[in-house]
């Protein structure tokens, strides 16, 4: 669990943190590279680099006959080949070890430019002539990457911290990939309201489901739905599973989504560890007090020079720091097993899988709890439901006793006051539910869930135990059913954030229609010519 500070600690920390800001916005050194319109970089063998036994190699870029690395060595700009596979990436590479270039199994891209589309053979990065920007362009000519519509680009900036920044004619930094993380923060780094980091399949590096995001008031982590949402579920939220909220002793989502007067929390990543901490503002509530949540903190005896903090593709947090006497990257902390309670972390046994306290899994079947342990759970079959003309007719519920699911911790309850069977009774009806569940701690909470997404729990006695506090209610379709789908999928079913926007613009459209007509009859009482010119 993440605990407040001391008052002397929160304002040792919160000053630590102004230093930080104050040090990295003035004296962070830099080198700049200066292109002319028309300059590229060609991904081949003329550009220097390393390869692995294992297969990732990568290639350093040049301005003129310089490498594109920052003036310590420790970051470079280079195409990145993560697999061996010849399927490349636009990256900023943190660099280690003795032997220079760095070999490949050793460097950790910090920041990719083109996660969603990899290029394959002699690939340009170009800067334009007419609108001075950069292109990604591949051997065949396809787009990869831009800079979008930062145009006026003359020259580079490749800092000590791995910030890499592209330079206006005056000077002025255009963009900067820090502002734009991908699933890697390093020291010098701070995130800001909006800003995210994303985790990335480490064979494709594409974006996978896991995100952190840091939200007016702390940071959340979220599991995203696998699937695209259809019409019917686009209000579908990502399901919370860690938060860090500065503005509150709670943990749970709204404390971190609250707004403060006009501060906001900002979040600082430093070689001593990572601070949440209120900008200063005019004071009042938030921003006049300094608070500050010190999330994790370096034992400064044993902390490693080099480090670097990854959102991992199985969603969770890790630090690791770089052993100069081994030559390789050691974990130095992770959230996973922070919180004392592995079946806390949405993988811990898959989507419908059921994590004891022995941090073994059982899977959910279509009646009951499958005999045998699984370290990864999945669906069983029959969850996939469709909508249907009689919604609690055509399903069960499998019954789980003194199980809870990793996101209830931090979401509002969608019913408060209410019984097991209102609970059972609100899923049942509701087609975009696929489980239900029930706490009779707080008065009686009911928490209903669209997508199963991670792992189950149990609390307590466990699943042989009588019903306590908890209880999950897993919903299946039947095998027979009585009628007819309505619709060819599930998620096609109107959920009740989907029938409140419908509503809503029924409405919306009825309001407008009155609104024209009664225009129209003013028009024909007051302006009768104007009125017969228009209608012939």
């Amino acid at each position: 669990m993440v605990r407040f500070p001391p008052p002397a600690a929160a304002a040792a920390a919160a000053a630590a943190y102004l230093l930080f800001l104050f040090s990295t916005s003035s004296f962070v050194l830099g080198k700049r590279y200066e292109l002319s319109p028309g300059w590229t970089a060609v991904n081949n063998e003329s550009l220097k680099g390393a390869g692995s036994d294992g297969g990732s190699s990568y290639r350093i870029l040049r301005a003129g006959e310089d490498p594109i690395v920052s003036d310590n060595g420790s970051f470079s700009l280079a195409f990145y080949d993560p697999q061996g596979t010849n399927r490349y990436f636009l990256c900023v590479l943190l660099n280690v070890g003795k032997s220079k270039p760095a070999p490949a199994s050793l460097v950790v891209p910090i920041w990719i430019a083109n996660s969603n589309s990899s290029f394959s053979g002699k690939a340009t990065l170009m800067l334009t002539g007419t609108h001075k920007k950069f292109i990604l362009l591949d051997s065949t000519g396809t787009l990869k990457w831009s800079s979008g519509s930062v145009v006026g680009i003359s020259s580079l900036e490749l800092d000590e911290t791995g910030n890499l920044m592209l330079i206006s004619e005056d000077g002025s930094v255009l963009w900067q990939s820090f502002e734009h993380p991908t699933n890697v923060l390093v020291p010098g780094q701070t995130l800001r309201p909006g800003m995210s980091i994303t985790s990335v399949n480490s064979s494709s590096q594409q974006p996978g489901p896991f995100r952190g995001t840091m939200e007016a008031s702390g940071f959340v982590f979220y599991v995203l739905p696998e699937t695209e949402p259809t019409m019917a579920d686009m209000l579908r939220k990502p399901q919370p599973y860690q938060v860090w909220s500065v503005g509150s002793s709670s943990s749970s989502l709204e404390s971190a989504l609250k707004v403060c007067d006009s501060s906001k929390a900002v979040m600082a990543v430093t070689s001593s560890g990572i601070v949440i901490s209120y900008e200063r503002s005019s004071g009042g509530e938030c921003g006049g007090d300094g608070k500050s949540l010190q999330v994790y903190r370096n034992d400064e005896d044993t902390a490693a020079e080099t480090q670097y903090w990854k959102l991992e593709e199985n969603g969770d947090f890790v630090l690791r720091g770089f052993h100069e006497r081994e030559q390789n990257w050691a974990t130095v902390f992770a959230l996973s097993t922070r919180a004392n309670d592995s079946c806390k972390h949405p993988t811990a046994c898959g989507s419908y899988g059921l994590c004891n306290s022995q941090g073994k899994c059982q899977c959910v079947g279509n009646k009951e709890l499958d005999d045998h342990t699984s370290l990864s759970c999945g669906a069983p079959s029959g969850v996939s439901a469709s909508c249907l003309a009689n919604e609690a007719a055509n399903h069960h519920f499998v019954k789980i006793p003194s199980a809870t699911y990793f996101s209830n911790a931090f979401s509002r309850p969608d019913l408060r006051s209410s019984s097991l069977e209102d609970c059972s009774a609100a899923c049942a009806s509701n087609c975009s539910c696929a489980a239900a569940f029930f706490s009779r701690r707080g008065g009686g909470d009911c928490f209903l869930v669209d997508e199963v997404m991670g792992s189950l729990s149990l609390v307590g006695g466990g699943a042989g135990a009588e019903e306590g506090d908890y209880t999950a209610l897993v919903k299946i379709q039947n095998a027979q059913l009585i009628s007819a789908p309505l619709s060819a999928s599930r998620g096609k079913g109107p959920s009740k954030s989907a029938r409140t926007a419908i509503i809503f613009l029924a409405v919306l459209c009825g309001v407008l229609a009155v609104m024209l007509a009664a225009g129209g009859y003013i028009i024909k009482i007051k302006y009768p010519h104007a009125y017969n010119k228009m209608m012939t």
